[in-house]
């Protein structure tokens, strides 16, 4: 796991000793104390740095501050990451070209496509770039990741295994307070998306100065699409103001974390920075506050966490469950798997595990059982007379919204049980299932959240739903899909569904979009097979 320590808005000015300087030492001192033993310490700073940087000497005063400081302990240029606020750029350059700057702003930012071609077209020799220069040049030498080795309007990186951070200049429309800001702030969108859909990084960091509601429409409402389907974590600052929410989202749960400022006023109690543990495997996994005091020193943030310890457990994952939480677990969805196949009580309980089919009964001309196919064979092309044979652990592995089809009393129930226990057994995937018999529509979403809420406390977006008992003509069931595929969007649901035939054709699978899933069938088992 890494620390990420998270600060904002120190707005350094040299010669101010008695005020910033107090404060810094002090929060180097706090960091030493507390944060020494850690092997694996990032520093992350969310813009306004210095307080004037139309004055390289400030960006020197700065690096002179924090760098060796830095490196004591134990937060070398290769841990450190950057993006300029609003107080970084050269306000003197924006005066110097306030017509073609707020000109070019204010009509070439009004389409998202414009000003992302405006931005690929000119790239350093656009308006907005010179006003950077006094940053970049102290970026370059203080932070590995920022925005300076790539585009100035951002860049990604991946800064360990499965954990990528995405630097985005948010500033690259201000003017640094010589216009009105808020809802007018104009971003590259572009190579957002672009990093964000191609990173192979299983946990997407967004590191950015300005809040979200600070931009403009159309890059509001891009970021806000990109970080809920790509970014486990948000961290910004600018306002002044801690703050922390969560957003469920079909992507999972995206945490936006506010900084509060580093340094305003030596007497403000506001003060503060956080520190942000995340897990390559698992994600997030708390935030920790501390905050100033006036008695000139850092202590635990309870005011700034609101809880008694100082810290926000974000507990998004089974990393803090221990092995006997995690083998309650296993066992409880075995039980359920047991309840399933009461109609045997009398017997042994056996389990065979069964073979999903691409091809209905009548359709069958049998081949060799393809252990890892790289696809599913679900085109819907009914010409196509070979069945083909998908494990149960490939069809997990590569679970996508499908529907698996079979008569009554061949084993769907327990399969749909079966499959949760799997799916957890193989990578801790949270699964969960819902009958559609007992179910109803307006009950079906709480349904799922509490099963959430029971297994995998707390509340989290599932990796996928299982929905059995289904029947094609059932109205309600048809809504219960409807409900599921609102509240969820992109998350994949398999649907048990059972036909009336003994030996059905599969070729009445209009009730469901075959172009959003995939078909699949069970098939008797052979005589040599236990069901």
């Amino acid at each position: 796991m890494i620390n990420i320590i998270h600060l904002s808005d120190m707005h350094y000015k040299k010669n101010r000793d008695e005020q910033v300087d107090v404060v810094v030492k002090k929060m180097f001192d706090d960091i030493k104390d507390n944060y020494s033993g850690e092997s694996n310490l990032y520093l992350a700073f969310s813009g306004d740095i210095v307080q004037a940087g139309s004055f390289a000497e400030q960006f020197d005063g700065f690096y002179d501050l924090f760098n060796e400081k830095l490196n004591e302990l134990g937060i070398p240029y290769h841990k450190r990451i950057c993006v300029p606020g609003n107080h970084d750029l050269c306000q003197k350059t924006v005066v110097n070209e306030f017509d073609e700057h707020e000109g070019v702003a204010h009509q070439v930012s009004k389409a998202e496509e414009s000003f992302n071609d405006y931005l690929h077209r000119k790239g350093n020799k656009s308006v907005f770039y010179e006003k950077f220069g006094n940053y970049l040049s102290m970026e370059e030498r203080f932070a590995k990741y920022g925005v300076s080795g790539v585009d100035f309007t951002g860049g990604g990186h991946e800064i360990e295994s499965g954990i990528g951070v995405y630097c985005l200049n948010s500033a690259v429309c201000s003017t640094g307070g010589l216009s009105e800001e808020k809802g007018n702030l104009s971003i590259n969108t572009r190579l957002l998306a672009k990093w964000a859909s191609e990173c192979p990084a299983r946990h997407k960091i967004l590191i950015m100065h300005h809040p979200v509601s600070w931009l403009s429409e159309w890059a509001r409402r891009e970021v806000v699409r990109v970080v809920k389907g790509h970014f486990c974590l948000v961290l910004s600052g600018h306002e002044h103001d801690q703050n922390y929410f969560d957003e469920i989202s079909p992507g999972g749960r995206s945490l936006v974390c506010s900084a509060p400022p580093l340094f305003t006023d030596k007497k403000s109690l506001s003060l503060g920075y956080e520190v942000i543990g995340v897990c390559p495997d698992r994600g997030v996994v708390d935030i920790s506050y501390r905050q100033w005091t006036k008695h000139s020193s850092f202590v635990l943030g309870t005011a700034l966490s609101n809880t008694d310890t100082g810290k926000i457990q974000v507990c998004n994952n089974e990393s803090h469950k221990s092995d006997e939480e995690l083998d309650s677990l296993e066992k409880r969805f075995e039980k359920n798997l047991e309840a399933a196949q009461v109609i045997f009580s009398s017997q042994p309980f056996v389990w065979v595990l069964p073979v999903l089919h691409t091809k209905p009964i009548g359709y069958r001309e049998p081949v060799e059982e393809m252990s890892d196919p790289e696809e599913y064979s679900d085109s819907g092309d009914e010409k196509a007379l070979i069945d083909e044979e998908i494990s149960i652990d490939h069809f997990i592995s590569k679970v996508k919204s499908s529907v698996v089809e079979a008569p009554p009393q061949f084993g769907l129930t327990c399969l749909s049980h079966f499959l949760v226990l799997r799916a957890w057994q193989m990578n801790k995937k949270r699964w969960v299932r819902v009958d559609s018999d007992v179910v109803k529509p307006h009950s079906v979403v709480r349904t799922v959240k509490d099963q959430m809420l029971d297994f995998f406390q707390p509340v989290s977006i599932p990796d996928c739903i299982v929905v059995d008992s289904w029947k094609r003509d059932e109205k309600n069931h048809h809504h219960i899909i409807n409900k599921i595929k609102n509240e969820y969007p992109g998350v994949p649901f398999v649907i048990m569904s059972q036909t009336e035939e003994e030996v059905f054709s599969g070729a009445n699978n209009d009730y469901l979009d075959p172009d959003e899933f995939g078909f699949y069938y069970l098939h008797p088992l052979k005589r040599k097979e236990i069901r």
